[in-house]
């Protein structure tokens, strides 16, 4: 590394060079004394406007100040402007945290006194966020006199008007009652404000409260919420996700079975919402219910009938999902095999639909999920007609922006399991674009070689794609590529990739 480097005009590189000297400072490799001389340059970045310049150059300031090589006069004059970041609340992406920063400038007696007391004081700021977040970073240091002193100010999170800020008020009070800064009585006083996301609504959220909620249980905190959730179950909002909080409230005890039963109406009004998320809610939540012995299958056969009628439907997206969730009420016998038989010309539609959608970040494909769905259906389905459907398969696969998941793997490891994939298809899917895709295609056509199904000459000609293969990989993703290379060179195939 250049020293001139820590002065560079660009400020993105001035950091990115402090950040290496900060490590070859910890490995040794460089002298604290001609860093000292350089420090000027990192301490202009200190009052940035760009405010996560500011907090990364504070960052290594601090941990360089640790280190010994630090000016404390010189960050003490600029020490307005770490307290503005601190005002702000925000974590500028940093690992530790801004209040870390203040942390080290304390016990590197940078920060003292007047001063210290001043940033104490933003876990009483009447900016929310910046309280809160005082109050997340402080707890793990060894500050409980401060934190004790002004635990009222917290308690006051318990109950903000902002449900995100609320719900990490609640969670970071788990960690005080561990350490005893706040009393189990103080908390169990603004329980109402925690049950308060049960009647807001706030779909988000429900997962989250509830594991807030069954660790107050455990810490003594919480008892039964019957009345809680009779309120709470009495509406017909489409929040799936509260009806799956009930199931976990419901199996630790806090919530008796008579009152699920006696709200067992709005979960079924779930099935005939427009959104395919609530309706896949509804069914997984009505699926453990009846696991649970709460409700029968009579009551649910009525209620999934729409979904046996939709396995045909125009909509490829609404037919996808129904064949998604058909396995899952084939366990129960909710739905028979000789049903699923006499529908099964809609899923093999299903399979060669082109249309794929971009949903943001990739494509959603109806097709792929139904060949996903062949995994679990693959007793019933006709071999022949499959192969028949494959190369549509294959060129789903080459598609940009494919979320492809470990489903789609099994999918392949079945047709390859069951003789429906051919040697010419597997040559195929060692140039596919997805790196899980074509790693596991190799692999298929390595064990192919060893048993003489595969001429060697094949994976010849592809070699240039396992290359850059394993030029791409991440140093985890080679881990696998290494052993697939030893396997080449027992069949006598150079790579050249070592």
């Amino acid at each position: 590394m250049n020293l001139k480097d820590l002065e560079d005009e660009d400020k993105n590189l001035r950091i990115e060079a402090w950040r290496s000297a900060l490590k070859r400072l910890e490995r040794g490799k460089i002298s604290p004394k001609s860093l000292k001389q350089e420090l000027p340059y990192l301490y202009e970045l200190l009052t940035s406007s760009f405010e996560t310049d500011r907090a990364e150059a504070w960052e290594i300031a601090s941990k360089l100040m640790e280190k010994g090589v630090g000016d404390a006069d010189e960050l003490r004059k600029r020490l307005k402007y770490l307290y503005l970041l601190v005002r702000r609340g925000e974590t500028f992406l940093l690992g530790d945290g801004v209040w870390s920063i203040v942390v080290r400038l304390m016990n590197a007696g940078v920060i003292e006194g007047e001063v210290r007391n001043r940033f104490f004081l933003v876990l009483e700021s009447r900016k929310l966020r910046a309280r809160l977040e005082a109050w997340k970073q402080l707890k793990d240091f060894d500050f409980r006199d401060v934190l004790v002193k002004r635990r009222k100010y917290f308690l006051e999170l318990l109950r903000a008007g902002d449900p995100w800020l609320r719900l990490k008020a609640w969670e970071t009070a788990l960690d005080l009652l561990n350490k005893g800064i706040v009393s189990p009585k103080s908390i169990q006083r603004r329980l109402r404000f925690l049950y308060s996301f049960f009647k807001r609504g706030e779909d988000f959220t429900m997962s989250d409260v509830v594991k807030v909620i069954l660790k107050l249980k455990d810490m003594g905190i919480v008892g039964e919420l019957n009345d809680v959730m009779l309120e709470a179950l009495n509406r017909d909002e489409e929040l799936p996700s509260l009806w799956k909080g009930v199931i976990e409230l419901l199996d630790a005890g806090l919530v008796e079975q008579k009152v699920v039963k006696s709200r067992l109406r709005f979960l079924f009004l779930l099935f005939y919402s427009g959104d395919l998320y609530v309706k896949e809610g509804a069914l997984e939540v009505s699926l453990s219910l009846l696991d649970r012995g709460i409700i029968n299958r009579k009551q649910l056969r009525g209620k999934v009938r729409f979904l046996i009628m939709g396995l045909g439907s125009r909509d490829m997206f609404y037919r996808a999902f129904c064949w998604e969730v058909t396995p899952r009420l084939m366990r129960p016998g909710l739905v028979g095999e000789d049903t699923v038989r006499d529908k099964l010309n809609y899923l093999y539609e299903l399979l060669d639909h082109g249309g794929c959608y971009d949903n943001s970040m990739y494509l959603e494909c109806p097709a792929l999920k139904g060949w996903r769905v062949t995994v679990e259906l693959f007793q019933l389905l006709d071999l022949e007609e499959l192969r028949w459907y494959l190369d549509r398969y294959l060129w789903l696969l080459e598609k940009p922006n494919l979320s492809v998941t470990d489903q789609d793997l099994q999918v392949l490891r079945t047709l390859v399991e069951r003789g429906v994939m051919s040697v010419d298809h597997i040559v195929r899917l060692t140039e596919n674009r997805y790196f899980k895709v074509s790693l596991y295609a190799w692999s298929v056509a390595v064990s192919m070689a060893k048993e003489g199904k595969l001429e060697k000459e094949k994976i010849s000609e592809n070699l240039d794609y396992l290359r850059r293969l394993y030029r791409r990989a991440t140093k985890e993703g080679r881990r696998p590529l290494e052993e697939l290379i030893e396997r080449l060179k027992e069949l006598g195939i150079r790579t050249l990739v070592e």
